[in-house]
């Protein structure tokens, strides 16, 4: 029943509970279009953001192989807006090719990547050193052509190694060719090439003369080149034992023109003469004079204990050094003042083209 006043208690309800509802339906929808608003505006600034971040970067980089100076920052020309916050730090010099390089320029928290491209290029071509630009040989000679060669170097990669024929790709090695007749006189050319490990070519040539060898001459031995000084095959007239360890005892005394003593030093003649004097046996101080003592004897029947004389001069029968032959294919001498008393080898002695045998005597 209606009071005579208005609504009933009820309809105030019904009445109040409409309002709030549409509060609450309006208070949904502002934060809806609040919502989409706000969106709307980051979406907006940051696609702002996002236009306004720009930077120019070098196109067309080439650097060369191997190249340890390169920094990645100076392909950046200029940055318009933003901060450069990460970028990709250094090119692999060591691989020939293309290579992308990005750059991520930023400003509050929106990033945008630039990117740009480096080609590495292997332009330097293998070294070759030979030792000689001309090789003399005779005819018959074995000769290897790549003896010639000194090195094979990448500048970056270093040794090349040598194949002897081409591979089928022509890469990281060296080969030697050559139009070479031992057995014909004439000239020829010898090709080194060489490949590095990209390819890169070099080459080579030196040339190479062939001689007809020449005919050995006849020679006559003389007086003077003669191993046979003598033809005494009898013992001699003192300890041979003793003489040689006497002998073997000097050994690093030094040398001293005309000394025939241990107190002042030896000469060649001086040494020798002291050696046998020490065992009861005179011998004139000078190699001349020691030339005539004693026996002659034959060059294959040296024993220990003999005296062997030298000529320094070719073709000369003149001595002008002594020693004394202590066994074993050693002599021992008073050699030069700079090396003093000293045990030599009588074949290196006997195979040097300026020492030969002139005497053998035998006391």
């Amino acid at each position: 029943m209606k009071s005579k006043l208005g609504s009933t208690p009820i309809d105030k309800k019904k009445r109040a509970y409409k309002r709030i509802n549409l509060a609450g339906n309006i208070l949904f929808i502002l934060i809806g279009v609040s919502t989409i608003a706000f969106n709307f505006y980051d979406t907006y600034n940051k696609t702002t953001i996002y236009k306004s971040l720009d930077m120019k970067l070098l196109s067309g980089n080439v650097i060369e192989y191997g190249s340890q100076e390169f920094d990645v920052r100076d392909l950046v020309e200029n940055v318009e807006d933003g901060v450069i916050k990460n970028y990709t730090k250094e090119v692999n010099t060591s691989e020939v090719g293309v290579q992308n390089i990005t750059f991520e320029l930023s400003n509050q928290d929106v990033t945008k990547t630039f990117t740009t491209q480096v080609k590495v290029v292997d332009t330097k071509a293998p070294h070759i050193v030979i030792n000689k630009d001309y090789i003399t040989i005779y005819t018959g000679t074995n000769f290897d052509i790549k003896s010639n060669v000194k090195s094979v170097q990448d500048e970056i990669d270093g040794d090349i190694k040598y194949s002897s024929t081409d591979l089928e790709e022509a890469k990281d090695y060296y080969t030697v060719t050559s139009n070479l007749n031992v057995k014909k006189a004439g000239s020829y050319v010898a090709t080194v090439t060489a490949y590095d490990k990209n390819g890169n070519k070099s080459e080579r040539s030196y040339g190479i003369k062939v001689s007809n060898k020449p005919v050995a001459k006849k020679t006559t031995t003389t007086a003077a080149a003669k191993v046979s000084t003598g033809n005494y095959k009898g013992p001699s007239s003192v300890d041979t034992s003793s003489v040689v360890a006497t002998a073997r005892s000097l050994i690093g005394y030094r040398y001293v023109y005309a000394g025939e003593s241990p107190k002042t030093g030896f000469d060649c003649s001086g040494f020798v003469k002291y050696v046998f004097s020490v065992h009861g046996k005179y011998v004139a101080h000078g190699t001349y004079a020691q030339a005539k003592s004693g026996h002659g004897v034959d060059r294959a029947d040296l024993q220990p204990g003999d005296i062997i004389l030298w000529s320094f001069k070719k073709g000369s029968n003149q001595p002008s050094h002594t020693s004394i032959y202590v066994g074993g294919d050693t002599i021992v001498h008073a050699a030069t003042p700079k090396k003093g008393v000293i045990a030599s080898s009588l074949s290196a002695y006997e195979k040097s083209k300026t020492a030969h045998i002139v005497a053998i005597r035998r006391l």
